[in-house]
């Protein structure tokens, strides 16, 4: 269980989130629908079709992402409102709804998970992808205790050597 509402897990991880926003802004309009799937196929969170599928053994690149690509059409829709570019709070509302959608069942237990959980899950999936270095931030996005180590097998331990200092 996540120590977090989804409202908080948002709040927290804010400035990485809006730093990645505005690093695949094309331009002042917004997050537009090319730029949009991009960057959900940047962090893993719809598959890259110019990989191959995973495969048990595999050890190479492969695809990777929960949410299917032909619902990113959909997701940016409703979160645009037929506006045409997403602002950062509708950016931030279509990462809900891809959680939802891609991330809310545990694929060890299968399990469902609670919305935090299930955000929680993508935003692991963003961290773990470097896009946050990508797009100019120091370290990892998430906060060690926050990393966890359920999807690629990193340890919690491993994982803090790479994540700045806390502000003095």
């Amino acid at each position: 269980m996540v120590g977090y509402d989804v409202p908080q897990l948002l709040d927290t991880y804010q400035r990485g989130l809006e730093l990645i926003f505005d690093h695949y802004c094309e331009d002042d309009e917004g997050l537009d629908l090319d730029s949009f799937t991009q960057l959900l196929t940047d962090c893993n969170i719809v598959p890259d079709p110019s990989l191959p599928p995973p495969r048990d053994g595999h050890r190479g690149r492969c695809q990777l992402g929960a949410v299917p690509p032909t619902s990113v059409n959909k997701i940016f829709r409703s979160g645009s409102g037929g506006k045409g570019d997403l602002n950062y709070d509708d950016f931030v509302e279509c990462l809900e709804r891809c959680s939802l959608m891609g991330f809310s069942d545990d694929t060890n237990t299968g399990e469902s998970l609670d919305p935090p959980e299930a955000l929680l899950r993508l935003l692991r999936s963003i961290d773990r992808s470097g896009v946050y270095e990508d797009a100019g931030g120091q370290g990892r996005l998430l906060r060690p205790e926050d990393a966890g180590s359920d999807l690629d097998g990193e340890e919690e331990e491993d994982y803090e050597d790479s994540y700045p200092a806390p502000r003095q």
